[in-house]
């Protein structure tokens, strides 16, 4: 008598040893490592000049400044879902929990906020509230693409993702992000009862959330700037248009954020410029900026957290 397979059972098979994200973040190191070991001499010769100091300072202020503006969006779009969520100091919290996307798993920050948040909001609200910020991170990011050209008709499809926030669309979506993070939350949070992943999403009736879409691009932009200051201190920001460079940043940040890898999107980021310009630019010089980028945004990172703690003194 034949038996059937289940589905699930198939795909457990089939997976990879370790996991997609093992394998991601592992591919991506090895190939940043050689990128870097083969141009190890050039990246030997640069040094910080008064200039190159310049250009990172403004490239930490800008960063800085968006993750200000990416803390004002997430509050703004929770607003924009009727949460009742007055009593809680949402930038404090998001600045708070910020840094725990760089412990290994890359899910901790948003734990942190669902468990915060679901003491005054339902536990299903409170993981609609954490899952939906990153899909106005990647609508935001997305609309920057077609600043680059046409590129081979790619540009168009860059509006598309925009829709997400038509309520046709977004509950639907909600629903499998929602039983996907909730599965995640419940392996890190004992006290997160499975019922959960019955409940209904919260019907989405409203305006196209435009405030918080418009805070979040001023995010993207004010978080390009700092990249691109990076570049500039480099001398590399001449040889592609501005344009290029808002592109490719936009699309290499919006890889980042949506492939699983490592915590911060630390390698998968660096490799989705290398793959995109490296041969546009010195790749060297590349490097160097890349290097300093990420250096820049984890200061920035620890920086606002400083604002924080002295308003708890």
């Amino acid at each position: 008598m034949n038996q059937t397979i289940p589905i699930k059972k198939i795909l457990r098979r089939a997976s990879l040893p370790g996991g997609f994200r093992f394998w991601t973040t592992l591919l991506t190191l090895i190939f940043i490592g050689k990128s870097i070991s083969s141009n190890f001499y050039n990246l030997q010769d640069f040094s910080i000049s008064k200039y190159e100091f310049i250009s990172l300072t403004f490239a930490f202020f800008l960063t800085c400044i968006s993750i200000l503006f990416n803390a004002f969006a997430w509050r703004s779009l929770l607003f924009w879902l009727g949460y009742n969520l007055e009593k809680v100091e949402l930038i404090n919290l998001y600045f708070t929990t910020n840094l725990l996307k760089y412990i290994p798993g890359g899910i901790w920050h948003l734990v942190q906020r669902f468990r915060t948040l679901r003491k005054y909001i339902s536990q299903s609200k409170a993981i609609t509230a954490v899952i939906i910020e990153p899909l106005l991170m990647v609508v935001a990011a997305l609309l920057f693409i077609p600043f680059g050209g046409w590129q081979f008709g790619f540009a168009c499809f860059c509006f598309l993702p925009a829709l997400i926030f038509i309520p046709r669309f977004c509950e639907p979506i909600l629903m499998i992000l929602q039983a996907s993070k909730a599965k995640q939350f419940m392996k890190s949070l004992p006290t997160v009862n499975s019922p959960i992943l019955r409940e209904k999403i919260i019907s989405i009736n409203k305006p196209y959330p435009l405030k918080p879409l418009l805070v979040e691009m001023l995010f993207v932009l004010f978080r390009f700037s700092g990249f691109w200051f990076c570049m500039k201190a480099f001398l590399i920001n001449d040889l592609l248009s501005f344009g290029q460079w808002l592109a490719c940043f936009a699309f290499a940040w919006t890889i980042g954020l949506i492939i699983p890898g490592a915590p911060g999107g630390l390698g998968v980021f660096e490799s989705a410029v290398l793959l995109r310009i490296g041969n546009s630019v010195p790749e060297a010089s590349l490097l160097a900026g890349l290097l300093c980028y990420r250096l820049v945004v984890t200061l920035a990172d620890l920086a606002m957290l400083v604002p924080t703690f002295a308003k708890q003194k």
